[in-house]
């Protein structure tokens, strides 16, 4: 049997093709799909996916999956052609093919993955990771749930860390290239960023706003010289889940769409700077970069110290205040959530720049 057609919409699903989605990966044997009832979820936290969780129905009894989590890429026009641009379903599907069955990472089972870039069609099927819950992001991070995302992040560097391999991932993007056009649009988007949220930013944040100017994108190829290996890329809370099988503790981690090349520490700033209100990531931060480095040296790291890590941090949340600046200037603001959860996360990564004093760090003669 080859591999069935890849559905545009949730209304192309069909009992069969869900019967043989599962079994192409041994999650159903012989007992066959008979129905399914369908419950869109993730609104206001998806950007270019529409994801539901689909009840099935069988026609015996089998130990198969009772419910199932389905990701298509939306149909909004201006959001499709972004995820197709940045090929991020394609990024996804790859990872859950060729990286996920090798790294000790939590992350949902994959029952199916099917990608046609020719046509823009794409479709995962994924294990429903309840009872675990997702974080919440706008409710922010505590420092017990964000050491144990450190760790669970800190396997998935080490898993990669500095492997010849990594030049094989074509399909996987270089963190140093993913926002190359904010250089041309800087002062514009980061004014939009001040006329919104600049009384409540430190001056600190102002500044360094105001100095990166055509050298935005300064401290991601400052990054970028530290040793590369994969990158989540979208590290935060809402694509964390916590409880439910825990057999290899900490959280399950979701939404690969944005897995990239590049320092690992990218992505502990990145959570830290944007999930945490300030003045608890301010209290807890070195302890949970040590932490991070920590379960690196554990799993055999060696030949990066805890001081470039720290530096690299600092340099990483001038690249997440970058990051929420093109994000503030790209979201609809017809979406509530979305559009509140980035002036959260602008707040946030201000007070990080801010706190962490990453001007030192700027060249001389920017801005």
């Amino acid at each position: 049997m080859g591999d069935p057609p890849i559905p545009l919409t949730h209304d192309e699903l069909t009992p069969a093709w869900l019967t043989a989605a599962l079994r192409s990966s041994g999650a159903v044997r012989t007992a066959r799909v008979v129905g399914f009832d369908a419950e869109p979820i993730g609104a206001g936290v998806g950007f270019v996916g529409d994801i539901a969780r689909l009840r099935l129905l069988y026609d015996a009894e089998e130990s198969a999956p009772a419910t199932v989590i389905v990701k298509l890429p939306t149909m909004e026009p201006r959001r499709r052609m972004m995820g197709s641009a940045a090929r991020l379903f394609e990024r996804e599907i790859r990872f859950y093919r060729d990286i996920a069955p090798g790294i000790d990472v939590r992350a949902p089972r994959c029952y199916y993955a099917a990608t046609s870039p020719e046509d823009g069609r794409h479709v995962l099927l994924l294990e429903d990771l309840a009872p675990a819950e997702p974080g919440d992001q706008l409710a922010g991070c505590s420092p017990e749930r964000a050491e144990a995302a450190a760790r669970m992040v800190a396997r998935l560097h080490a898993a990669w860390w500095q492997r010849d391999e990594l030049a094989t991932l074509d399909w996987m993007p270089l963190l140093a290239g993913v926002h190359p056009s904010a250089e041309a649009w800087w002062d514009e988007m980061w004014q939009r960023c001040v006329d919104r949220v600049g009384g409540r930013m430190p001056p600190a944040a102002l500044r360094i706003g105001e100095r990166l100017g055509a050298n935005a994108m300064w401290a991601m190829r400052q990054i970028d010289a530290s040793p590369h290996t994969i990158v989540h890329g979208d590290y935060r809370l809402d694509n964390l889940f916590f409880g439910g099988d825990d057999a290899r503790g900490g959280p399950a981690v979701v939404d690969w769409q944005l897995s990239t090349r590049g320092c690992a520490v990218y992505d502990l700033a990145y959570l830290l700077s944007g999930s945490m209100a300030p003045a608890n990531r301010k209290r807890c931060e070195m302890d949970l970069i040590r932490a991070w480095h920590d379960e690196l040296l554990a799993r055999g790291v060696r030949g990066y110290s805890y001081e470039e890590a720290v530096r690299d941090y600092r340099l990483s949340v001038v690249v997440c205040l970058t990051f929420v600046t093109v994000m503030l200037n790209v979201v609809e603001s017809a979406d509530a959530r979305a559009l509140g959860l980035v002036d959260v996360v602008l707040d946030r990564s201000a007070a990080a720049v801010a706190d962490l004093e990453v001007e030192e760090l700027l060249p001389r003669g920017t801005g």
